[in-house]
């Protein structure tokens, strides 16, 4: 009997299905950071700050995101790239004007995207008075304002021509770690993928002030501190804002992520009809999008 091994036969290459197309939203949560790049790489990186084990950080679809890997540094692929033009919205938004990313910033993880194809929506607006912020970048931010706006909510929208083709992947494919995994989901002509940096319980007012620290911190000779809470955000108001394909109860954060999985819980043990507890508003009340810091941004 021979002992000679047979070579392992080569791996079976998995016919691509065919996709369709639609138009992707990309919703960001939470704690995020923000540099327009329009100089040379022509995308937007999203840095996430590194708030250890306090955040969660994952990404994926709706109720079904998964942990980001710690260091990632994706590129989101398969969408058509839009117009440098449609970058944070100054009145909606707190800017910090041309200044670069420090070197080797404190990061959990990158994102980096493209120019979306329309103007990007910032939702779950906070408003901060300026007598609640004081540094040497509190002028560029106010622009002679007596209050600055700033989303805790973005949604970049993009056309694709096919939803096989999306995907986050590494920007370095030679290093670890690498690819993002994800499944798009389309639905009536949509695909949304959601970004969260956030915690899944109520933070205090020393947290929140940790957070904008953090955010602001890694951009280069900025400071700019937080001496007061954020006034919420009027949700109500803003619902004729949230773009197509989004549902509201997309935008909430994981803390009320969290508050209606508990109830749904109970409802469930109890045998009760599901379709009642919508009706009791009680265990949703309260506004938390002042849950996590602003999301700030520069033109770099």
């Amino acid at each position: 009997m021979s002992n000679i091994s047979q070579p392992e036969p080569p791996p079976v290459e998995q016919p691509k299905l065919p996709g369709s197309q639609g138009k992707l939203n990309v919703i960001l949560h939470g704690l995020l950071s923000f540099d327009q790049e329009t100089k040379e790489k022509e995308e937007i990186a999203v840095y996430i700050p590194n708030m250890g084990s306090e955040h969660l950080y994952k990404a994926g679809n709706w109720l079904a995101e998964t942990t980001l890997a710690k260091g990632a540094d994706l590129k989101l692929v398969g969408v058509s790239k839009g117009s440098t033009a449609n970058k944070l919205d100054k009145d909606r938004n707190m800017i910090l004007g041309d200044v670069p990313v420090i070197k080797n910033p404190d990061t959990y993880a990158t994102l980096r995207l493209p120019y979306p194809s329309l103007p990007i929506q910032s939702l779950r607006r906070l408003t901060i008075p300026a007598d609640g912020l004081e540094g040497n970048a509190k002028a560029t931010v106010l622009r002679g304002r007596d209050a600055v706006q700033t989303a805790t909510v973005q949604v970049l929208t993009y056309p694709f021509a096919s939803d096989a083709d999306l995907m986050l992947v590494a920007n370095d494919p030679n290093l670890k770690p690498g690819d993002h995994p994800w499944e798009p989901v389309l639905e009536d002509g949509y695909v949304n993928l959601h970004v969260f940096s956030e915690p899944e319980r109520n933070s205090t007012e020393q947290h929140l002030r940790y957070e904008f620290e953090a955010s602001i911190g890694l951009f280069e000779g900025v400071e700019l501190t937080l001496t007061q809470p954020a006034q919420p955000a009027d949700l109500d108001a803003e619902k004729k804002e949230i773009p197509p394909g989004v549902h509201e109860l997309e935008l909430e954060d994981l803390v009320q992520r969290q508050r209606r999985l508990a109830v749904l819980g109970r409802a469930i043990k109890e045998s009760r009809d599901l379709n009642t507890i919508w009706d009791d508003p009680t265990p949703f009340e309260g506004n938390d999008s002042g849950a996590c810091s602003p999301q700030p941004g520069s033109d770099s």
